[in-house]
């Protein structure tokens, strides 16, 4: 495959970047985020090493974030290519907790979004931590807006906002493409919380990345803490908490998957996340929880519209079609996700499988292949810029 193309970045292997990091004295928080960074970054110009770049939207952000601050003048920015319409870019992460103390007691994990304009976690919640090891805990805040990604993972202002600008201490390393895309890839640092009491999993913890965070006051001043970050998958896998918090109305969502969906399975199987992606069951009123993941707050629409969904899928699977169907549904109040209730949305979902129709079209020895378990997984999600109404501070850097 052509080293321009994007799929040649699936062909390499990411495990010796890993080892290299890991012999070559690298802060263990970085080696994950660096080797992603060198294999499906790199060969794009979209990640250096040794000369990190900020991101931003298109060059009008970028000249208004130099307007601001004249120290960044030279600084380089990557942009999102705008010559045509394209998706808003949210990348999602976890907070699972202060670093201090971790490993921590089963807590509320925390969806935190990164895109081009700003970096955060829109709606206030309030956690306390406990650790482990010993009897300390702390009570956090985290949430309530927005900052820029290019002042993401500094220090917090001493003074509070003014005109919805905040000044903040020059940042720490840049925050860049491949630090986003790491931490939301970073699938084991939900088994590394979940299964903290063995020593080997304590190993892998420290390979967790961290960074200081600090929540969005409108009033008074924030608090730095260091806290450990993780996959987005650790919540959910399908993007659709960032959605419903922005009120999108209308959702296509591909439940990229592992597990073929089983159309034997009864309602009450499935309920269980028997033979269908276990991410489902959470938002549709059953509290599945899969090793790795913390789903039980996910909820956003009826248990009486599960059957539904589920039914209909087993449907088009069992008929040989692709296993797509749309629903309509009323949103429920999460109020641990910041969602209002009340919004009628029209979801189509496409759970990715086998479709025998389609199959039978195919060449005997490309339909070998697929027999052999040579399959390709693609997704996409949709969504849109988040409403103004969130507080999104502008920053100066001093």
């Amino acid at each position: 495959m052509d080293e321009t193309c994007l799929g040649d970045t699936a062909t390499r292997s990411l495990l010796y970047p890993l080892f290299d990091h890991l012999i070559d004295g690298s802060p263990k928080d970085r080696v994950w985020i660096d080797a992603i960074g060198q294999i499906y970054f790199q060969p794009f110009g979209l990640y250096n090493a040794d000369n990190p770049t900020y991101f931003s939207f298109n060059v009008d952000t970028v000249s208004d974030i130099k307007h601001r601050n004249p120290a960044l003048a030279k600084a380089s920015f990557h942009t999102v290519r705008t010559a045509e319409p394209r998706l808003y870019l949210i990348i999602n992460g976890t907070m699972i907790g202060p670093t201090a103390l971790s490993p921590f007691h089963t807590e509320p994990v925390v969806n935190i979004q990164y895109t081009p304009i700003y970096v955060g976690v829109p709606h206030a919640m309030q956690v306390t931590y406990h650790a482990v090891a010993r009897s300390a805990q702390q009570t956090l805040w985290t949430g309530g807006g927005f900052v820029e990604p290019f002042s993401y993972g500094g220090p917090a202002s001493v003074e509070a906002p003014q005109n919805n600008l905040v000044s903040l201490p020059m940042p720490p390393p840049l925050w860049t493409l491949a630090d986003a895309s790491g931490i939301s890839s970073e699938a084991f640092a939900g088994f590394a919380e979940q299964k903290h009491l063995d020593g080997l999993i304590d190993e892998i913890d420290k390979l967790v990345p961290k960074t200081g965070y600090w929540p969005v006051k409108t009033t008074g001043t924030s608090e730095t803490t260091n806290f450990s970050f993780g996959d987005g998958g650790m919540m959910e896998n399908y993007g659709l908490i960032p959605l419903w918090q922005r009120k999108v109305e209308t959702i296509i969502v591909f439940v990229k998957t592992v597990s073929p969906l089983n159309t034997n399975a009864g309602p009450d199987e499935r309920s269980k996340g028997s033979g269908i992606d276990a991410y489902l069951p959470p938002f549709i009123g059953y509290p599945v929880q899969s090793p790795g993941t913390f789903t039980g707050h996910n909820q956003v629409f009826a248990a009486s519209d599960f059957a539904a969904v589920t039914h209909k899928l087993q449907t088009a699977k069992k008929a040989g079609q692709p296993v797509t169907t749309t629903t309509e549904h009323t949103v429920q109040r999460n109020d641990g996700w910041g969602i209002e209730g009340g919004l009628q949305v029209q979801v189509t979902w496409c759970h990715l499988d086998r479709g025998s129709a389609w199959e039978c079209q195919l060449a005997t020895d490309i339909r070998d292949a697929i027999n052999r378990g040579i399959i390709i997984f693609c997704c996409m999600v949709r969504s849109a810029i988040f409403p103004t109404t969130r507080p999104c501070w502008k920053t100066v850097l001093n």
